[in-house]
């Protein structure tokens, strides 16, 4: 009933210290597939910034001392698999790509304070999948999947600059970025059509 951020030396695998992300509700999921605690941590080398589909981001400094917190309502999913989605920084930046079963949404929250930069919002449905940053030329473009589309958002202001829809049907899957190239590994294609490049 309780999620928490652990840290553990790794020396000697002793625990540091935990701190409790007092979430008021535990967000639906499946119990054989899904977790609460499904993401992974992010760090600076300074902050720690958790993210928990319950209640949100949380950001503690590298003793454990809460810095701030970026409330959102518990997530909804569809058939409650659970948020899968985990934080990534870039330029100062904490971005959230969050899917849910309505209300989706993408957010940019300063990694100092933890203030809102933008939010921009998406109409897709339940995702998985954690964005990437791709540098495409002379910007920094967040690389979101979602069912059936393959979105990039630029990374300062959140406007959307290219998509590519006939998709996955389902987005479990992170890209990738290899020198000047973006690769994205989908699964469960959509029946009716495929992607074909030029």
């Amino acid at each position: 009933g309780k999620l928490f951020t652990i840290c553990y030396s790794t020396t000697d695998g002793k625990e540091q210290w935990r701190a409790d992300a007092k979430a008021k509700t535990i967000e639906p999921f499946h119990p054989i597939h899904g977790s609460p605690a499904a993401s992974t941590p992010v760090s600076d080398g300074k902050r720690v910034v958790s993210y928990f589909g319950s209640c949100g981001l949380i950001c503690h400094d590298l003793e454990g001392k809460e810095q701030w917190r970026f409330e959102l309502p518990s997530a909804v999913t569809n058939n409650e698999f659970g948020s899968g989605t985990s934080p990534i920084l870039v330029d100062g930046l904490v971005l959230l790509a969050r899917d849910l079963s309505k209300d989706s949404a993408v957010y940019a929250v300063e990694l100092a304070n933890g203030s809102q930069k933008w939010k921009t919002d998406r109409k897709a449905t339940t995702s998985y999948s954690t964005p990437v940053v791709w540098v495409d030329g002379d910007k920094k473009v967040l690389v979101v999947p979602g069912p059936t589309s393959l979105m990039g958002y630029d990374a300062q202001s959140g406007k959307e600059v290219w998509s590519l829809d006939k998709m996955s049907a389902v987005a479990c899957t992170t890209p990738v970025v290899y020198k000047d190239t973006l690769v994205y590994s989908a699964w469960a294609p959509v029946s009716y059509t495929h992607l074909t490049l030029p």
